[in-house]
């Protein structure tokens, strides 16, 4: 066991650091708020965060059809906020936020036919090599027929 007393959040949150990186958190959250309440409702509901540094503002959205839109805005966004909070920005950002909770759909594997499956198309192309469907068929044999000496192990 450690010698380390459990030390409670709130006493953690005192400390220098901590205490500056919570203020930032905080700026950070009333800047969203004056960014929403600047923008029309359909645009504001897809602000998810923002990010202040300096004279920059870069604003996240949940999708990239929002962040095209809101893209149209900043200019307009730069003049509320210089007015209404006395934000001199020189330059805002739109970037797309991925969602990584959401899981992704997994990968289909490759079926490939078996070998019969294969000797029949070679079969049919020969039927008519000259043709365009003896010719498509007679690729599609080939093709298939080195993948399938690739997926055997």
């Amino acid at each position: 066991m450690s010698n380390n007393p459990v030390k409670p959040v709130a006493s953690l949150m005192q400390a220098p650091a901590l205490a500056q990186i919570g203020a930032t958190l905080a700026l950070h959250r009333r800047v969203l708020e004056f960014v929403r309440q600047a923008l029309p409702a359909h645009l504001a509901r897809h602000c998810l965060d923002c990010v202040v540094k300096a004279d920059s503002l870069i604003l996240y959205t949940d999708s990239p059809l929002f962040s095209s839109q809101l893209r149209f805005y900043t200019a307009q966004l730069r003049e509320t906020l210089q007015v209404q909070h006395s934000m001199t920005l020189v330059t805002i950002q739109v970037r797309n936020r991925c969602e990584t909770g959401r899981p992704t759909a997994p990968r289909r594997s490759r079926v490939v036919p078996s070998t019969d499956v294969v000797n029949l198309l070679q079969s049919q192309a020969a039927v008519e090599p000259e043709s365009e469907l003896g010719i498509a068929l007679s690729r599609l044999g080939e093709t298939l027929s080195r993948l399938n000496q690739t997926s055997k192990p």
